[in-house]
């Protein structure tokens, strides 16, 4: 599509006059409907992904999921065409800027206006949710705010069903943005709920209040590790003006087992309005009034860890000792407890292969057999198993791990079983004993010829 720059430029009924931007759907431009004499947003699919036949039927997702909805928290779709060969899809038009931009500029935003923006994405997900719509990439490049100050969800091209299990999902393909998306997404987007888009929002908030994604790394699969791991640090920590009851409900969103986050929006709304944080209204001022120009506080530095290696020092006396192959190939020697060893963990900085001990003097086994760092290695050993595209390899790798969890749940199920059967049988064999032994007293003693009857007195 060319650049709008004639009267040549119009699609259907629709001028385009303004680039806005592109992304894997094609182009979206600022246009003019002609019949109506209004401005709208028209997204336009390239040629060359019109081919496709499954990229039409995600453009027209898109176009049918709007139709379904009709909130003022939502972005409103208008229209559905195809016209010269080009498919297009036109939207209420937002003149204002979305929280991605928002944090790009302000570092973070304050407290208030992010629980209001996060507080009216939780009532369009309400609507959105009700309608059978899960929306599935929840994340600030989809929240824009006009210059009014109201919140509009955007976005519906991941938009799916409940009851629908599209073709166009595959298996251990999670679509949405790694930052933001639930583990459950990762596995398997075909099987996403209304929770998945409370764990994206609780992501999203933690992000806008904090300057920071909860979860890092430098491929999506380092993020879905860390994920999987369950371990971010906390908002408290990073922002010094969030309160402890936000901080457990933003906690809450993200469980990373479903069934221990809020179970609707209806719960999420409830919980956010009883922190007292939100602001009113948000409001302009050149951008939404009252987003703080602040920086997330620095974390504290990790606790040190005493290295013992060849270079002759001596580590303090921890409760685990763990011994690896640095990338030289140089055997070194980690003394730490059990929070620092996580930490290592979390930062890589050993591969599965390390083995730890209670005692320096060992005896060393692998520290995937510690029921307390097992999670953790399982997704360091995932990691190194290749850092692969999102794809049918990660379901493959979720569910190798998954089933090496299960033999380990049935070994330590069965060691518990037989460890009451030896202490029943011992029980048992006490009892036995002092019932025989109990027995053969009493017979001895039924066997035993009477005494002798005392002789008699002389003289009698």
């Amino acid at each position: 599509m060319p650049e709008a720059k004639s009267s040549n430029n119009q699609v259907g009924d629709f001028l385009l006059t303004k680039k806005l931007g592109e992304g894997g759907m094609g182009a979206v431009y600022r246009a003019r409907q002609l019949s109506m004499e209004r401005d709208v947003a028209l997204k336009v699919l390239p040629k060359y992904l019109a081919k496709d036949p499954s990229y039409v039927e995600r453009f027209y997702r898109e176009a049918r999921a709007s139709a379904r909805l009709d909130h003022p928290n939502i972005v409103r779709g208008i229209a559905v065409g195809e016209d010269k060969g080009y498919h297009y899809f036109a939207m209420e038009f937002v003149d204002g800027e979305s929280c991605d931009k928002l944090l790009k500029s302000r570092g973070r935003l304050g407290v208030g206006d992010a629980v209001r923006i996060a507080l009216d994405v939780a009532r369009a997900l309400g609507h959105a949710h009700a309608k059978g719509l899960v929306h599935r990439d929840i994340k600030p490049e989809n929240i824009m705010i006009t210059q009014d100050g109201v919140v509009k969800l955007a976005d519906l091209g991941l938009a799916k069903a409940s009851d629908e299990v599209s073709s166009l999902t595959k298996t251990g393909s999670g679509f949405g943005t790694p930052y933001y998306m639930p583990p459950e997404q990762a596995r398997n987007a075909k099987y996403v709920d209304n929770r998945s888009d409370i764990y994206a929002l609780g992501a999203t908030l933690y992000h806008l209040i904090t300057g920071q994604v909860p979860f890092t790394g430098e491929t999506a699969i380092e993020v879905l590790t860390a994920k999987e791991e369950d371990r971010h640090t906390p908002a408290r920590r990073l922002a010094a003006d969030v309160p402890e009851t936000l901080d457990l409900a933003i906690d809450k969103m993200m469980a990373r087992d479903p069934r221990a986050r809020y179970q609707t929006a209806a719960e999420v709304i409830a919980a956010l309005e009883k922190t007292g944080c939100a602001s009113r209204k948000l409001s302009l001022d050149g951008g939404p009034a009252g987003l703080a120009v602040t920086r997330p506080v620095a974390a504290p530095p990790a606790a040190p860890v005493t290295r013992d290696d060849d270079s002759g020092e001596t580590a303090t006396a921890t409760r685990y000792v763990v011994k690896y192959r640095d990338r030289t190939g140089k055997p070194v020697k980690v003394t730490a407890d059990k929070h620092q060893v996580r930490d290592l963990i979390r930062r890589g900085g050993f591969g599965t292969d390390a083995e730890a001990a209670k005692s320096p003097d060992g005896p060393f086994r692998p520290l995937l057999s510690f029921p307390e760092f097992a999670e953790q290695m399982k997704s360091r050993l995932i990691k190194e198993k290749g850092d692969e595209a999102l794809g049918g390899g990660m379901a493959d790798k979720f569910a190798e791990i998954d089933k090496q969890d299960q033999r380990r749940r049935r070994m330590r199920r069965l060691q518990a079983i037989l460890i009451r059967a030896i202490t029943s049988l011992g029980i048992i064999g006490v009892l036995a004993a002092g019932a025989y032994f109990g027995w053969k007293l009493y017979q001895e003693r039924q066997q035993k010829p009477p005494a002798p009857a005392a002789a008699p007195a002389p003289g009698k």
